[in-house]
């Protein structure tokens, strides 16, 4: 039987707050992926 590694709930991901030109794009790609990911495994029923 496999253990379940520890997770965060996708709204709890770490915003980049750095300034970057990229900051915005990877905030907005976390949050996309990872309600994605929270609909598709309550979905599969995990």
């Amino acid at each position: 039987m496999s253990e379940r590694k520890p997770s965060i709930h996708w709204t709890e991901l770490p915003e980049d707050t750095s300034g970057s030109p990229n900051a915005a794009d990877s905030n907005f790609y976390c949050s996309v992926v990872g309600r994605l990911l929270a609909e598709r495994t309550r979905a599969a029923g995990y």
